[in-house]
């Protein structure tokens, strides 16, 4: 997680805000309110950037195991197709009808 921190020039403090520390604290106070709500910017958008790239990776894992998927099917068809190929070159006789028929291909 990054954050960024910011200088901020050193500022004049006025005679009254010099000697009187309760004045001096909430100047102190509303700047460490100020840099908590930043640093909270910050981790809900390295957060939100963190998600992003969550998502990304799981989606580039599911094309690929989709890939993987695509391409088994194809080889098993190609296997499947080059098996019946090898049975319709094998001739069955019909008894019945006294002729020889043929399986057919199937393509996929």
């Amino acid at each position: 997680m990054k954050i960024q921190v910011t200088l901020v020039e050193k500022k004049n403090v006025g005679m009254i805000k010099m000697f009187n520390p309760r004045l001096h604290e909430v100047d102190l106070q509303k700047e460490v309110r100020e840099v908590k709500k930043k640093i909270k910017e910050e981790a809900r958008k390295a957060s939100k950037i963190e998600e992003g790239i969550t998502q990304n990776i799981s989606d580039m894992k599911r094309y690929e195991e989709e890939i993987e998927r695509q391409k088994q099917k194809k080889a098993y068809g190609k296997i499947l197709n080059e098996l019946q190929g090898q049975q319709s070159e094998w001739k069955k006789f019909d008894k019945k009808k006294g002729k020889q028929n043929y399986k057919k291909k199937v393509r996929y």
